[in-house]
């Protein structure tokens, strides 16, 4: 109990002199306010699906509240960020921008000259910027504001970045990730009509297969990439993780024929085909497990299927199937990628 006390104080404390500190912004690096020297993140209590309300004494409200030493990955959450900056600059225009992982809402305040500006942004809402959550807001040189955010998701895919940098290295970066994004997912949608025309021409399932394994890759990876929800106001949470699911039967389904596993080791096809059974049953048994716990099981099945993969094409090399060699460097260059 006594313990418990001094953490309590020590807490109490030290949280007004974290809230006096300002952060200094520049127009030439971004500011990352979950940083571990300068973070303030606080547990928040569920939004279910409304908008927090607005505090008008931000360095007040954290006060009563509990802090965290980081997000919670595999149960999500919702969570109270505090920072307060200053432009050191003479931009005006800046960006708020969560990246690397997926958060359903994010409601941003920014506290200055006696009065707030909310921002909404997240999975859920429609963003401003193609392909990003980013928030873009305005200060004046040698002003000083408090940023209050609210960040919540029933699963975070990887731990968040928070940064806040200019509107020009914004954009600038934001250019070339895009074009990345969109040359990727363009090459994807041409392999995937190539193979699908091989198909149809010779007749080979393989071909087939693996054209459709090309697009639940476009989906899955359409939907964590916001492209989904940018272009098409798709916003369905069962497309974040499921069609990785797709991914791994439609891959195992094409190696199973590329490699000619029936006629040749007729009981690793039919364990192919049991995995493929297993992979459609965690699949399927989404809406009944949370989030981390539906995560974890695909993170087993990947590594099932990526050692069943490479042993298949080991097997089929030395029994001198030369296919093999390009099936095996072009899926472990693919999974190494």
């Amino acid at each position: 109990m006594l313990l418990r006390l001094l953490v309590a104080v020590c807490c109490l404390v030290s949280i007004p002199s974290l809230a006096g500190s300002a952060l200094p912004l520049s127009d030439q690096n971004s500011l990352d306010l979950l940083d571990p020297s300068t973070a303030r993140l606080f547990h928040a209590a569920p939004s279910n699906g409304l908008v927090p309300i607005v505090q008008s004494e931000p360095a007040d409200f954290i006060k009563g509240l509990t802090p965290v030493d980081g997000i919670n990955l595999f149960k999500g959450g919702s969570y109270w960020l505090y920072a307060k900056v200053r432009n050191n600059s003479n931009n005006q225009s800046w960006v708020f921008e969560p990246y690397d992982s997926v958060i359903d809402e994010l409601h941003l305040y920014i506290y200055k000259n006696n009065s707030v500006e909310q921002y909404s942004s997240g999975y859920l809402h429609p963003q401003s910027h193609s392909l990003s959550y980013g928030i873009e807001f305005a200060m004046l040189p040698e002003q000083q504001a408090e940023l209050l955010v609210f960040i919540e998701s029933r699963h975070y895919s990887g731990f968040p970045c928070i940064e806040v940098k200019s509107k020009s290295q914004y954009l600038s970066w934001q250019g070339v990730q895009n074009s990345l994004v969109i040359g990727c997912f363009g090459a994807i949608v041409a392999l995937a009509f190539y193979n699908l025309f091989i198909a149809i021409w010779i007749r080979d399932k393989s071909y087939l297969y693996y054209s459709a394994y090309l697009v639940a890759s476009l989906i899955a990876w359409a939907a964590v990439f916001n492209a989904l929800a940018d272009w098409f106001s798709i916003r369905s949470y069962h497309l974040l993780i499921p069609p990785f699911f797709l991914i791994i039967i439609f891959n195992t389904l094409y190696f199973i024929h590329f490699l000619d596993l029936k006629n040749n080791h007729a009981k690793l096809a039919r364990f192919c085909y049991g995995f493929i059974g297993f992979t459609v049953l965690v699949c399927l048994s989404f809406p009944l497990m949370q989030p981390g716990l539906y995560m974890l099981l695909f993170q087993l099945t990947c590594v099932i299927w990526v050692m069943l993969a490479l042993g298949c094409g080991v097997y089929r090399l030395q029994l001198g199937y030369k296919p093999a060699r390009f099936f095996y460097c072009g899926f472990w260059g693919a999974f190494c990628w």
